[in-house]
């Protein structure tokens, strides 16, 4: 999937999600052939970038071990406030990420605005996408 179509669904989750607060506004510009997202509430702004959302297959994690979770996410290099955008609930990836102060795991159909706002890298896993594409398209 293009990141430009991921870019659109992460938009129409932030509209969705926004609707709630009436001091939120979100932007889609261009900047550097670069396209981003600008989005706020109240006084808390934030911008996501093509570099800032990364798509995976799957955790696929066997047993409950923060170590390996830790493991997959230094070899993708996520650096900072992680937020793993899961298709549905993983017992092994929440009890993993657990004992991770920086990682945060939420379903597709649950995505929110302030856990967009802390988060620093957008981790997708395919199977999320389409249920993304159901929810927010």
């Amino acid at each position: 999937m293009t990141t430009k179509i991921l870019q659109s669904l992460l938009i129409g989750a932030l509209l969705s999600a926004s609707a709630a607060f009436a001091d939120s506004s979100i932007e889609v510009s261009v900047v550097a052939g670069k396209q981003q997202a600008n989005f706020s509430i109240g006084d808390a702004k934030c911008v996501l970038v093509d570099e800032q959302i990364k798509v995976i297959d799957t955790f696929g994690l066997d047993a409950i071990r923060t170590k390996d979770l830790a493991g997959v996410l230094s070899a993708l290099a996520a650096n900072g406030r992680v937020l793993v955008v899961s298709p549905a609930r993983d017992q092994n990836l929440e009890l993993s990420a657990r004992n991770l102060p920086t990682v945060d795991i939420i379903l597709a159909d649950s995505l929110n605005v302030v856990d967009l706002i802390k988060a620093d890298l957008v981790l997708i896993e395919q199977p999320a996408l389409a249920r993304m594409q159901e929810v927010y398209a």
